[in-house]
This record gives structure tokens, C-alpha cells and sequence, in this order.
């Protein structure tokens, strides 16, 4: 279960979630949790994006 303010590493592969690639073991860090989505920080680029909240929990 993904948490706010926490951060998160993507295992065990490099994934792609809708057209953003994340790398593995790429640091991650969530800002908001709605139902569907989640809003996070990447770390390695320093982008705020918003994606499918399924598809993080899978991946982290």
C-alpha cells in the first residue's frame, strides 16, 4: 500500500506506464494518493507526474 511523503524504488525491472519510462531502481517519491491516481516526484529528472496508482503499487 503506497503511503505520501514516501519514497519508493521500482523493482525488479525498467517499465513503461502509459508513455513514461521508469528504470530500475529508479527513486521515486509519492506527493498524493487519490483512488486511481498517484502524483509523484522523479528524482532522476525531478518531474512531477501524475500516473495510474495500479500501476505504481505493481511496480514498487
Amino acid at each position: 500500500m503506497l503511503k505520501e511523503n514516501q519514497d519508493y524504488i521500482i523493482q525488479p525491472r525498467t517499465v513503461t506506464i502509459g508513455d513514461i519510462v521508469f528504470k530500475q531502481d529508479e527513486v521515486i517519491k509519492v506527493l498524493e494518493l487519490s483512488p486511481s491516481t498517484v502524483k509523484l516526484l522523479r528524482y532522476s529528472t525531478g518531474e512531477i507526474i501524475t500516473v495510474d496508482k495500479r500501476a505504481i503499487e505493481i511496480v514498487v
